[in-house]
């Protein structure tokens, strides 16, 4: 049995602590941990949605790719929040992992300012030193 807290959401989109340093590449980092610590046999427990198991688990892992991937290409056009809002570039992916517009907006939102914002390392580092 592995609890995954909210790094793993079945069958919706993640909620991303963007305000406190969480981005897309760190809850594809958290699937991939997951994926060597698990087998077939697996129960996974998520922070929302029905006990899962490894191939659930992969499935979330490549939409979160296909998700990384597709903003990669957007930011590194130039594109801003507004266009690619516009865009819609999980449309398809909505379908499944979307409950609501709201979530999808979100999640687009927080998957465009994971790879189009640059860490500000002073407030990071303030972060760090209050966690402390």
């Amino acid at each position: 049995m592995l609890s995954t807290g909210d790094t793993f959401t079945n069958g919706r989109y993640p909620n991303i602590d963007f305000a406190n340093g969480g981005n897309i590449r760190g809850m594809i980092a958290a699937a991939d941990a997951y994926l060597k610590m698990t087998n077939a046999k697996s129960r996974i427990v998520p922070g929302h949605g029905p006990i899962a198991d490894k191939a659930a688990l992969a499935e979330y892992r490549a939409m979160l790719v296909t998700a990384r991937d597709r903003m990669a290409k957007l930011v590194k056009e130039g594109k801003s929040e507004d266009d690619v809002l516009a865009a819609k570039p999980f449309a398809d992916l909505d379908k499944k992992w979307a409950p609501t517009e709201l979530a999808s907006t979100n999640f687009i939102r927080v998957v465009y300012h994971s790879l189009a914002d640059k860490p500000d390392r002073k407030s990071v580092l303030k972060r760090m030193l209050r966690r402390s």
